[in-house]
């Protein structure tokens, strides 16, 4: 209990710090307070679980949070961020709303041809759901009809953020209606595709990533406007609680843990499992192979998969929680590489955030993705992280390829 103790004390400390030194609720405190809730849901949760009683140390503890802070440290100095953000709010881009549009088209297709019903939805199948979901072993290769089905779902997947950027750049210039739509659009679809498969993690990361952008967004907003946001998100909110509240009870009440055991459990035991079900179980680490198989898989070659799944059990004994996206990276690369890739990773992250100086709405969309990576990491490993990086960095590519040929003809036909 003392290890824990001392745990929570560290990112208090820290969360203490960075909004002394912000006054608000930017996106650095933001999820560094998402992960001291954690680091203080696991002081409750431990006495719970005999598992952990007498068997965890210190220093796992230290190594995970100084690694996280190296991971989240872009969102410490997010001054450049509100500096340079008018330079998106100013003005109205008919280019992202037909990003937009496109992006409802692609909802209503993946809807009909995924083809949902009310029965499928009902929240006693719910634990026969998320049973089917996880037995696939984290599979980013559904099969889909065509290969046009399989576009549809991934322009949905990683285009949602540019869909909210619209959304509230669209508020501060007034045009509440459209705007409410688009967001109210995004949260029904992640709503029903969470509850297809029984999930949390994903509609509390579209709650933090509502929050990161009110954050950004909020003091360009009327007052008038913001009383009607501040309604909505307040609705949603509601929605968000019933929602989790009713899956929780659905997954889990008829289990030995209960509904409140597995609430402390979904909060609180991932650090546990990282200190004790992981650090000190490894024997040999994946080289690569729990973060880069999928992408591997893309581009030809078939990755030995069986090293992690063979071995997975043994580390993280039965639970896929527990690890983290740092804790996969640990699996893969040790101590010292992982160490080096927290060091390295983020300024790459940050010189694309601002590619030119200032912030842009690719830059935005990659600063989102990646503090959502960030917030949902420390629910769920990162497995095949590797791929959805990639991914997202082809829509990053994509987006500035369309700003600079739309910027070309402007120029040409002035």
């Amino acid at each position: 209990m003392f290890y824990l103790i001392i745990n929570a004390i560290c990112y208090l400390s820290f969360l203490t710090w960075i909004w002394y030194k912000s006054k608000q609720f930017t996106p650095g405190v933001l999820i560094v307070l998402l992960w001291t809730i954690v680091a203080v849901a696991c002081i409750f949760y431990y006495p719970t679980d005999n598992f952990f009683i007498g068997k965890l140390t210190l220093w796992p503890f230290i190594y995970l949070y100084g690694t996280f802070l190296l991971f989240a440290r872009i969102f410490f100095k997010d001054k450049k961020v509100y500096d340079t953000l008018p330079s998106i709010v100013g003005g109205r881009s008919r280019t992202m709303d037909f990003f937009c549009y496109i992006y409802v088209l692609c909802v209503v297709v993946n809807v009909i041809a995924d083809g949902l019903n009310i029965s499928q939805l009902a929240f006693s199948n719910i634990v026969d759901n998320a049973s089917e979901a996880y037995s696939e072993h984290f599979n980013l290769d559904k099969e889909y009809a065509n290969v046009w089905l399989r576009l549809t779902h991934v322009y949905e997947y990683y285009f949602y953020y540019i869909v909210l950027i619209v959304a509230f750049n669209s508020i501060c210039q007034g045009r509440n209606l459209f705007s409410l739509l688009l967001i109210a659009i995004v949260f029904l679809k992640k709503l029903l595709d969470s509850a297809m498969v029984g999930d949390r993690t994903q509609i509390f990361v579209i709650v933090m990533l509502f929050a990161v952008l009110y954050s950004l967004y909020h003091r360009y907003m009327h007052k008038r406007t913001k009383k009607l946001f501040l309604v909505f998100s307040l609705l949603l909110g509601m929605a968000v609680l019933s929602y989790f509240l009713a899956v929780t009870i659905s997954r889990f009440d008829n289990m030995h843990m209960g509904t409140g055991g597995s609430l402390l459990h979904y909060l609180g035991a991932s650090m546990l499992y990282f200190d004790h079900g992981l650090v000190d179980y490894i024997k040999d680490y994946f080289g690569g192979v729990a973060t880069f198989s999928g992408l591997l898989e893309r581009i030809g070659i078939d990755p030995p998969i069986d090293i992690y799944y063979n071995h997975v059990a043994d580390y993280l004994l039965g639970t896929r929680v527990g690890s983290y996206f740092i804790g996969t990276l640990y699996m893969d690369f040790g101590f010292i590489l992982t160490i080096i890739i927290a060091i390295i990773w983020p300024p790459v992250i940050n010189k694309l955030v601002f590619l030119n100086g200032r912030i842009s709405y690719p830059g935005l969309y990659l600063y989102l993705f990646y503090f959502c990576r960030l917030a949902r990491g420390v629910f769920t490993n990162g497995f095949n992280a590797a791929v959805m990086y990639y991914q997202a960095f082809l829509f990053y590519i994509l987006l500035w390829i369309v700003i600079m040929v739309k910027n070309y003809i402007k120029k040409r036909l002035l």
